[in-house]
């Protein structure tokens, strides 16, 4: 999915020509760039609503950085939609009409809305987003010109849950650190098993304490679920996904 929308956006952005590219930072100490600090070409933002305990309404923070001509006091901005590589229905998300860059902030974040819809419980639908330029205000980067929302109200795999971040001694990455230490293989009724003990409360994943101490709630919860003589009487242990595999997470403890 991700890589179908880096090209789609790829495409839109091609027709810049690298002379624009050249040509954006030759006057930075007269005109501030404000983009979006994620490359549009290498990483987008993916997100589901359940992750949020149903809700149906959900804010998700973007994050924009500076360069340029440094702001020496709050600057106000606008953010509209690509149209033509938004699939997200204008109903569902909601875009402040302007943005306030703090004048102490190399780092900045924006928050946009977004309220759920029936067609998302089938489908991954996205918004992207671009800055307006305006007056001494202009786009950065042309790979940092647009900002990727995936939204869906399906689960998935989330990004610690896939990412190889174990690194080999010849600097490669080798296997996943959260699947092969803390929660194991991943299943659709595992990962809804672990958000019911997150509760609401958003986990990244770069805590791995956390993810730790929230592991062996969730083993605990697994051997509770097996050790339930009701459940054994009742054939239902050991407990299975949706695949009929075992449900097992190798975290010690």
């Amino acid at each position: 999915m991700k890589t179908n929308i880096i090209l789609l956006l790829l495409l839109s952005l091609f027709s810049l020509s690298a002379c624009d590219e050249q040509g954006l930072w030759e006057n930075s100490n007269d005109v501030t760039y404000i983009y979006f600090s994620k490359d549009a070409t290498k990483d987008s933002t993916a997100t589901s609503f359940k992750l949020y305990a149903g809700e149906n309404r959900i804010t998700i923070p973007v994050e924009v950085t500076v360069a340029g001509k440094w702001p020496k006091q709050d600057m106000e901005f606008t953010v509209s939609v690509d149209l033509n590589e938004t699939t997200l229905y204008p109903e569902n998300y909601v875009i402040p009409e302007k943005f306030v860059y703090r004048a102490d902030h190399k780092v900045d974040t924006i928050y946009i809305d977004f309220i759920n819809h029936p067609d998302l419980a089938t489908k991954d639908l996205r918004l992207v987003l671009k800055i307006d330029p305006k007056g001494d205000i202009l786009e950065g980067p042309v790979i940092n010109q647009r900002a990727i929302i995936s939204i869906t109200d399906r689960i998935f795999q989330p990004e610690w849950w896939t990412v190889w971040d174990f690194i080999g001694t010849n600097g490669q990455p080798l296997f996943n650190i959260a699947e092969a230490y803390y929660i194991g293989e991943y299943s659709d009724t595992k990962y809804l098993m672990f958000l019911d003990i997150l509760d609401g409360e958003p986990f990244d994943g770069k805590d791995r304490n956390k993810l730790r101490g929230y592991c062996l709630q969730l083993k605990y919860k697994i051997e509770e679920f097996n050790n339930d003589p009701a459940n054994i009487a009742a054939g239902k242990t050991p407990l299975k996904d949706e695949k009929g595999r075992v449900i097992t997470v190798p975290i010690k403890g």
